[in-house]
């Protein structure tokens, strides 16, 4: 198990599968997608799977933010998620807070931006580095790709 940056990774024919969860719209448009799969497609052995998910661009002109509540084990936590689209760049805003068990209320903010991408500009970039049989599977705001090299 290998955990590093996809965006330096210089590994040739060494891995059986390489998965990336939610993390493959750090690829800051086509140029940056096409040259990152390149690297991932020449990372795996032949026969190799490479497995993401991704949030899917449809066109849409905004993306909804939302909050979530949790509670566990007397912990809480309460989640507000703030998303802001301009253009194809989502901008991620998290505000988390977690409190019980007597402790003081935890604070955190986290923020982050990623690129949208079609299932089509997948497709074309994963063909480009050489990926074949490309499997796509869609759910809600979500795409997920099994691909081989």
């Amino acid at each position: 198990l290998v955990v590093g940056d996809m965006q330096r990774m210089s590994y040739r024919n060494m891995f059986m599968v390489i998965c990336i969860r939610q993390a493959i719209n750090y690829f800051m448009g086509m140029a940056a997608l096409q040259q990152g799969l390149g690297r991932i497609y020449r990372a795996l052995q032949d026969g190799g799977k490479f497995i993401f998910n991704a949030p899917r661009y449809t066109g849409q002109k905004r993306y909804p933010s939302v909050s979530h509540a949790y509670t566990h084990d007397k912990l809480s936590a309460f989640v507000l998620e703030i998303n802001t689209l301009n253009n194809r760049r989502l901008r991620h805003e998290q505000y988390s807070v977690v409190w019980g068990h007597r402790k003081k209320p935890l604070f955190v903010r986290d923020e982050n931006a990623f690129y949208l991408f079609t299932k089509n500009e997948f497709n074309h970039c994963l063909r480009l580095a050489g990926f074949r049989n490309i499997q796509f599977t869609e759910s809600g705001k979500t795409v997920t790709c099994i691909a081989t090299k």
